[in-house]
């Protein structure tokens, strides 16, 4: 598992800065579920249970948790498409030169 997730992990950080132009085109979510993926295959090292993950196991995991970030990740995604991110940052500009702590305190209110 440490192996795994570290291999994902340094993918995730260093897959920009890696000179294989294979490595740079995978998306994050890709490297994601090919790192679920893998523990399909990967034996437990308890003859009894099998692999890492079967898929037994797989249904009891939280689904609505990760349907949550999921719909996040795209709404966040189609904010940017559509340009409301860069609407909402201009209509923001006023507070550019405001004292962090108000800064922070309009955000927290604006969302």
């Amino acid at each position: 598992m440490l192996a795994l997730f570290s291999g994902v992990a340094l993918l995730w950080v260093f897959k920009g800065i890696v000179p294989i132009a294979f490595v740079n085109n995978v998306s994050d979510s890709t490297i994601a579920m090919a790192g679920a993926l893998v523990l399909f295959v990967i034996p437990s090292g308890n003859e009894a249970r099998g692999k890492l993950l079967d898929w037994p196991s797989a249904t009891t995991i939280p689904w609505d948790v990760l349907i949550l970030f999921g719909g996040g990740f795209a709404l966040a995604h189609g904010f940017l498409q559509s340009g409301l991110t860069e609407w909402i940052g201009q209509r923001l500009d006023f507070l550019q030169h405001v004292h962090w702590v108000l800064l922070v305190i309009a955000v927290a209110l604006v969302t």
